[in-house]
């Protein structure tokens, strides 16, 4: 059973969130600021994004199966070749 962890109001960097991957857990982000970050290939499935700041952020070949987005601002976010 994945473990869940919750970040809320965190400005996590792309090693927090691959370490919190790789442990075999998925992440709930609560009002997190990811903008600008490069998450390109990451395995984020199953994580759940609400009311977080990803404009500019690169999930470009992320997995990201049943990963939620509720009421984020993904401006000029990339989504290309991401597992939706």
């Amino acid at each position: 059973m994945n473990k869940t962890l919750t970040l809320t109001t965190q400005s996590p960097c792309r090693a927090d969130l691959e370490g919190i991957s790789r442990s075999g857990g998925v992440a709930l982000l609560e009002d997190c600021d990811l903008s600008g970050l490069n998450l390109s290939g990451t395995d984020l499935a199953g994580w759940h994004f609400v009311r977080c700041r990803l404009a500019g952020t690169s999930f470009s070949g992320a997995r990201l199966d049943e990963a939620r987005f509720v009421n984020c601002r993904t401006a000029g976010g990339n989504f290309t070749g991401s597992n939706l």
